[in-house]
């Protein structure tokens, strides 16, 4: 009768995991409902223990309850394995429930049985997949001590001695957000940058119940550089400033970089331990740095910075996103001759994001065409010439304002007198906010105070169009000029030449 009790208190501490049960019904006709299935999850049931009898009084506290182990692989679980804290196996396979017979130490149970059952690849007794607007139901089962699973993370156990059971879904899906810093200091999933830029990235991760196993992926595309370090912070419920968070130890993830099969840039392995010590509702953030390279993307095709989760067996996370747009502009140096646009070579011009022109961006020229010139933080060449065509592109550039300061003119010509103010506006979805890849610039002269004189109805431009006037010749004054002393320098040596014949005669005569 002691026995009895003690398999009594182990029942109860299932039905207490358990929403709900009905009466004893036949062996072979017990049913599993689980409610609050997450559509496209895969659930298994794994038969632990065969209840060999039971007992049908009324009085619950009168009912007893005969278990056996109903394998080797799980006999050897219970005896020498993490099982046995929390039952232990007679003779005859008989179990007996020990120590505290709480739903808290069912779920324990539960949770070793779990990952035993995964190590050894224990096949589960029924599998099913949930269906959006389905009801999730395992029938037909013998009755018995079941284990109930899904790619979300262990749920609990149950116990179908009361066949017809029904259990709430408490597992959540973990979601994650990947968002970059903009120049203002904003954090989204978009933003415009220079080639050269360093730019801050972070992924949340929203842990929800019953998630584990958490493998960040990371993928970026080829004109972005991953930084090589990452940090981790942990953000109570409810907070979202990722600076408020507390810093995760370096022991409690490792950061991959290479031998990685999936074609990612990195993964962030978080330890299991870890992972099971997070409480629902908190968030993972992890930052890290990547450097727009020199692979850069011009328009509407952005860098890309990708990532997904692995959490649970074999479930991932929808893919989160994040665009980087760079842009570039052309610039065309001409004078006017007899009513037509003539280029003009050799104008030399600096390209700074301030209007005195101090701090010019530095550039290094494309090998293959020698007009276009690229954003290089790495070069010493910030003065840029036109050559014979008078064209130029500057590529590589963020969304902004520059100003294009002409520091030579052509020989010949006047000098601009002020810098020219460009401005590169991204065109946004009028809907959504979201940038379209496309830039319309705008230009115009500053004023004699510096100021900028480009207004909202200032008219875009295809092109930004520089114009260099010459100046005229300058008149005479009046003076002989060198003319005169030709002539006279001639007439002399014509002179001396007449005097030396006739002198020569003279003497001869004589």
């Amino acid at each position: 009768m002691k026995r009895m009790k003690k398999l009594l208190s182990f029942a109860l501490a299932m039905v207490l995991v358990l929403a709900m049960g009905l009466p004893v019904m036949a062996a072979g006709d017990g049913e599993i409902t689980v409610t609050g299935a997450l559509a496209g999850q895969e659930y298994k049931i794994y038969k632990i223990f065969d209840l060999e009898s039971h007992s049908t009084e009324e009085n619950e506290d009168e009912r007893a309850f005969a278990y056996k182990v109903t394998d080797a692989l799980w006999k050897e679980f219970v005896t020498n394995g993490a099982g046995k804290d929390y039952v232990t196996v007679d003779a005859q396979g008989y179990i007996t429930w020990i120590g505290d017979a709480s739903a808290e130490r069912a779920q324990e149970f539960a949770k070793l049985a779990l990952t035993y059952a995964k190590d050894k690849k224990i096949g589960a007794t029924a599998t099913k997949i949930a269906v959006e607007g389905e009801t999730l139901v395992f029938s037909g089962l013998e009755l018995g001590y079941y284990l109930v699973d899904s790619n979300t993370g262990a749920l609990c156990s149950l116990d179908t001695t009361q066949p017809k059971v029904e259990m709430q879904e408490k597992n959540e899906k973990t979601t994650t957000e990947k968002e970059v810093k903009d120049k203002d200091g904003n954090w989204g999933d978009e933003n415009t940058a220079s080639i050269g830029d360093v730019l801050d990235f972070q992924v949340k991760i929203n842990v929800k119940k019953g998630s584990e196993k958490y493998v960040l992926h990371d993928v970026m595309s080829e004109g972005l550089t991953f930084g090589g370090k990452v940090t981790v912070t942990l953000l109570p419920e409810g907070e979202t400033d990722a600076t408020k968070g507390t810093l995760v130890g370096a022991e409690n993830y490792e950061l991959k970089t290479s031998n990685l099969e999936d074609g990612c840039t990195f993964e962030v392995v978080f330890n299991e331990a870890y992972c099971t010590s997070l409480t629902p509702g908190s968030t993972l953030v992890v930052s890290y740095q990547a450097t727009v390279n020199e692979n850069a993307n011009i328009g509407k095709d952005p860098e890309t910075n990708k990532a997904t989760l692995d959490f649970g067996e074999g479930n991932t996370t929808e893919e989160s996103e994040t665009k980087t747009y760079v842009y570039e502009f052309d610039v065309e140096k001409y004078t006017m001759k007899d009513n037509e646009e003539v280029m003009l070579a050799g104008a030399k011009f600096t390209l700074s994001t301030n209007a005195d022109g101090t701090n010019p961006i530095t550039f290094s020229q494309d090998k293959e065409d020698p007009t276009v010139y690229k954003v290089d933080k790495n070069s010493q060449t910030s003065e840029i010439t036109t050559g014979d065509t008078g064209k130029l592109t500057f590529r590589g550039l963020a969304a902004g304002t520059y100003y294009l300061t002409e520091i030579e003119a052509p020989a010949g010509y006047n000098m601009l007198p002020r810098p020219i103010e460009i401005q590169i506006i991204e065109k946004k979805d009028p809907n959504t906010g979201k940038s379209l890849g496309e830039a319309e610039i705008k230009q115009g002269m500053l004023n004699e105070e510096n100021e900028s004189t480009i207004e909202d109805t200032t008219s875009p431009v295809e092109t930004v169009k520089v114009l260099n006037n010459t100046g005229a010749e300058l008149p005479s004054t009046g003076g002989i000029g060198t003319t005169i002393f030709y002539v006279l320098g001639g007439i002399l040596v014509v002179g001396a030449g007449i005097m030396l014949v006739v002198k020569k005669r003279m003497s001869s005569e004589k």
